[in-house]
């Protein structure tokens, strides 16, 4: 579980064009450089890996446009 990455995963859901603007001093406590980086290259194994909640992988990839099965498939 990692509190600070779906908090963060969820603000985005809500309103990507964040992303665009996304550093660690925006992103705000708890966030280590690697969830960054997973957020901006938009990998969805790697957010689940690091500890992200599975619905709001869900969210993001939708609100974002990614096919979070492709995504998947692409990391085995």
């Amino acid at each position: 579980m990692n509190l600070a990455l779906d908090r963060l995963l969820r603000q985005v859901a809500r309103d990507p064009s964040l992303l665009d603007r996304l550093d660690a001093d925006t992103a705000g406590g708890g966030i280590e450089e690697g969830d960054i980086a997973a957020l901006l290259a938009r990998d969805l194994p790697v957010l689940f890996a690091r500890g992200a909640h599975p619905l709001l992988i869900m969210q993001f990839a939708g609100a974002l446009h990614i096919e979070p099965m492709a995504a998947f498939r692409r990391e085995g």
